[in-house]
C-alpha cells in the first residue's frame, strides 16, 4: 500500500495524509519510489566519512 511505500522511506503519516487528499495511488506509488531513503544515506556517508 502507498502508506507503507512512505514509512519504509521514513516519511511521517501526516505528510503521506496530506499527499493522500490531492493524488491518485498510483501517484503516491511514484512520489515515495523518487525520494531516497535517508537512513541509507546516512550510513554511506559515514562509510566515505570513515
Amino acid at each position: 500500500m502507498p502508506v507503507e511505500c512512505f514509512r519504509l522511506q521514513s516519511f511521517p503519516d501526516w505528510v503521506f495524509k496530506a499527499a493522500e487528499k490531492v493524488n491518485s495511488n498510483s501517484q503516491l506509488y511514484k512520489q515515495a519510489g523518487n525520494s531516497v531513503t535517508v537512513n541509507i544515506i546516512e550510513k554511506i556517508a559515514k562509510l566515505f566519512k570513515e
